[in-house]
């Protein structure tokens, strides 16, 4: 690899340090869940730091209008709409703050000088973050929808016959049928079937999401426990559960495809959609 001048060098610094960041965070959010706080609040000094250090020394052959306006669209878009997300409890906190380091390691559009195929008569290019999320959204989006048509016909028998038609489709694409006994053997599994305590029992309901900031599997797994022992609910008896993927894990796909195909892909659908 040869560098010729200090705008090649960094720009494969800020590469580099974002592709190591995204896989050591995405081991952490399989495994864990979560990240530690201090490593997300490192990665994002890091990425400002870089941001900073672009601006000072870097050459572009973008007037200061344009450079402006990706700056803003980069920082302020995506980055704004995670917030929105993080403050509705739709993704975690360490979500929103790699989505904005990510906003400030790559601002402009010079990343895609770099991407493995380089398109050169591109002239107008789509913010970096928002390629990453657009494909990190695609690859979710499949993947749900993969798992609902594969498995929708065997999961349809576990259904609950009183809930209306949207719902039902909308469990079987975002969530799996799991016996209550293995739920409390699970892990980051969380339950879409929700039991109420009443005078008769327990009252049976479902949800379609739950609060990723105040929510823990392990309380509801204490909780149904606590059911079992009180002989209102039996371990043997189906309930609908998600799992919910890791977003982090998404993203990393998202930034190795911007990294291969650039944002070609999304400018080529967009301009055969206009």
């Amino acid at each position: 690899m040869v560098f010729t001048n200090v705008n090649d060098l960094l720009m494969y610094v800020k590469i580099i340090y974002g592709l190591v960041s995204l896989l050591v965070f995405s081991i952490y959010d399989l495994k864990y869940r979560e990240i530690p706080d201090k490593y997300v609040w490192g990665f994002l000094s890091g990425c400002i730091l870089l941001f900073i250090f672009s601006l000072l020394i870097c050459n572009t052959n973008y007037p200061s209008q344009v450079i402006l306006v990706y700056i803003v669209m980069s920082l302020v878009i995506v980055p704004g709409l995670f917030f929105v997300l993080y403050r509705l409890d739709y993704i975690g906190e360490a979500d929103f703050y790699v989505v904005l380091g990510l906003s400030f390691l790559f601002p402009l559009n010079s990343i895609y000088r770099y991407v493995l195929f380089y398109w050169n008569s591109i002239l107008i290019h789509i913010p970096p973050i928002l390629v990453m999320v657009l494909y990190s959204t695609a690859m979710l989006v499949i993947l749900t929808l993969l798992k609902g048509l594969v498995f929708g016909l065997a999961w349809k028998k576990y259904l609950p016959k009183n809930l209306g038609i949207y719902k039902k489709i909308l469990l079987l694409f975002i969530g799996k049928p799991m016996h209550i006994k293995d739920f409390l053997e699970s892990k980051h599994y969380y339950p879409l079937t929700v039991f109420k305590p009443s005078n008769e029992g327990v009252e049976v309901s479902y949800r379609l999401s739950f609060s990723v900031k105040e929510e823990d599997y392990r309380i509801h797994q204490d909780k149904l426990k606590e059911l079992i022992d009180k002989g209102v609910v039996d371990p043997e008896q189906v309930i609908w559960v998600t799992y919910g993927i890791p977003y982090i894990v998404a993203l990393l796909f998202g930034y190795l495809l911007l990294l291969g195909l650039g944002d070609y892909p999304v400018l080529s659908l967009f301009s055969h959609i206009i």
